[in-house]
């Protein structure tokens, strides 16, 4: 193709990853644009459920808010290396409660309590140790 024409630019954009791949994982030798992995780092909002499903391969952040006692579900597609935050949003009335499936490990074993304030914010910071373990802790009181 002649440089600089158009077919350069579709051959160009054809070698860049996109926001999902880069999540996943999954790039498969292409090239990041500047602006993907801050794309990628934008919040992925979870559904909120009895149980709070998480798949770490759609998101590096993500945010819910909590309109019951909830439990947040160990994740799928957990990557060795990966970090990153979940931020945990009280509903107006608050007092919502935070459990933790199995897997999850926090500092000392003791783990994270909640804001109770009616649309409180707090945030859990992950640390992917394994794929069966995951480390938690929590930064309460933002907002």
């Amino acid at each position: 193709a002649a440089q600089g024409g158009k077919a350069d630019g579709a051959l160009q954009a054809a070698n860049l990853a996109t926001v999902a791949q880069f999540r996943a994982g999954t790039t498969g030798g292409k090239v990041l644009g500047a602006d993907t992995p801050y794309a990628a780092a934008d919040y992925v909002t979870l559904a909120d459920a009895a149980s709070i499903a998480v798949n770490f391969s759609a998101g590096i952040n993500f945010t819910v808010t909590l309109a019951g006692n909830r439990t947040l579900a160990f994740p799928t597609n957990p990557k060795p290396g990966q970090r990153g935050s979940i931020e945990v949003r009280q509903d107006a009335t608050g007092s919502r409660t935070l459990a933790y499936a199995s897997g999850y490990k926090w500092p000392m074993g003791v783990k994270g309590v909640l804001s109770t304030a009616a649309n409180a914010i707090d945030e859990i910071f992950y640390s992917v140790r394994s794929t069966g373990e995951v480390r938690l802790s929590l930064t309460n009181g933002w907002d």
